[in-house]
């Protein structure tokens, strides 16, 4: 089951490319742990970063506001669209 989940999940993450999404570039599939290999984010997850920034700028969350809606809004609509069950 795991795997299954786990190859489903790579399937899809190929597909996707838009700016405002973590780039997929593969997968370790032959060993355990299954690992996904994703782009490098410099800056820390958003989590942290308005943890760690509590008096951003009302613009600038905006900002962050609108990415994430890009971003989710590109996999809402795909001819296939793809729900993101962690955000």
């Amino acid at each position: 089951m795991v795997i299954n989940d786990f190859q489903h999940e790579v399937q899809l993450l190929v597909k996707v490319r838009h700016p405002n999404i973590v780039q997929f570039l593969g997968a370790v599939t032959r060993q355990r742990p299954l690992i996904l290999v994703t782009e490098f984010l410099a800056r820390s997850d958003l989590h942290q970063l308005l943890r760690s920034n509590p008096n951003l700028a009302p613009d600038r969350i905006v900002e962050y506001a609108l990415d994430i809606a890009w971003g989710m809004s590109y996999l809402h609509n795909r001819s296939k669209p793809i729900i993101h069950s962690d955000l």
